[in-house]
């Protein structure tokens, strides 16, 4: 019996795709990752940079493609990584599954009501596959619009939104929880809080201070309004007590109207004897 060749054992019995599995195939990836590292042709985010590297590798591997498309097509946006729209279209085209991404454009020039989805055939089933629809009414809702690139190229924007939607619904594994570039950079221009400006330590006690004294405003006004309620009541009060005083004093003057008119006519009765 011949001894197997004692390199394809050693790959056996290393996983070289996962780096995190044992030590042997950590420092492998090492090896690699510094390697690429010292290129000229990698993007400047891989540049002398080992740890990012072995990420890129490590996705490789999980994803089995080269890790130069990776590099290419794996970047961060605000902290987040992304592929780059034409990254997912061509890994949709690629994975086998389906014929190519098609895309259907109405409205088309019209920057109210342009709309765009993604469609293909699944070459297993021959089932037509749609997309989600992605329309400018969504864009500017959501607002994406606040990117310069959907105003100078809506269209192209539209396709690429088409096409991320279409591969988180039907080729997620494809996409491993990223979201495409153009996404991340929308949802970042269209959130407010991304527009609060960050304070420096030294303006926590400003910050505290402006506070304390909104707080002693409101309640300031908020005194004033009950002062102000009381005043009105008490005002109320005095005007209803002074009417039933008026009403007394005129039902006072008729009654002492009426009295004296009856002392005249006792008077009177007087004078004629009786």
């Amino acid at each position: 019996m011949t001894e197997p060749n004692n390199a394809i054992a050693l790959n056996k019995e290393r996983n070289i795709g996962s780096f995190y599995t044992s030590l042997q195939n950590f420092e492998d990836g090492q090896r690699v990752g510094n390697m690429i590292s010292q290129s000229s042709m990698v993007p400047d985010a891989y540049k002398g940079n080992l740890a990012n590297c072995m990420i890129a590798l490590e996705y490789a591997a999980k994803m089995k493609i080269s890790p130069t498309d990776v590099m290419q097509n794996l970047v961060t946006v605000k902290g987040k990584l992304s592929w780059s729209a034409t990254f997912i279209i061509s890994m949709v085209n690629g994975c086998g599954l389906y014929s190519r991404l098609k895309f259907k454009v109405e409205n088309k020039g019209d920057l109210n009501n342009m709309s765009c989805y993604a469609y293909t055939t699944e070459l297993e089933t021959g089932d037509l596959l749609e997309g989600t629809t992605i329309t400018m009414q969504m864009a500017k809702g959501e607002g994406w619009t606040n990117n310069k690139k959907w105003q100078n190229m809506p269209e192209q924007m539209l396709k690429y939104r088409a096409a991320s939607f279409f591969a988180r619904e039907h080729c997620p594994e494809l996409l491993n929880g990223i979201h495409s570039s153009e996404e991340v950079e929308d949802f970042a221009k269209g959130s407010p809080l991304d527009n609060i400006p960050s304070l420096d330590p030294s303006q926590y006690e400003v910050v505290e201070e402006t506070f304390e004294d909104a707080e002693t405003i409101i309640e300031e006004v908020k005194t004033q309004v009950v002062q102000e309620e009381v005043q009105e009541t008490v005002i109320n009060d005095t005007i209803e007590e002074t009417e039933q005083l008026n009403l007394f004093e005129k039902k006072a003057q008729e009654v002492k109207q009426e009295n004296k008119t009856d002392d005249l006519k006792q008077e009177k009765i007087s004078d004629c004897g009786f």
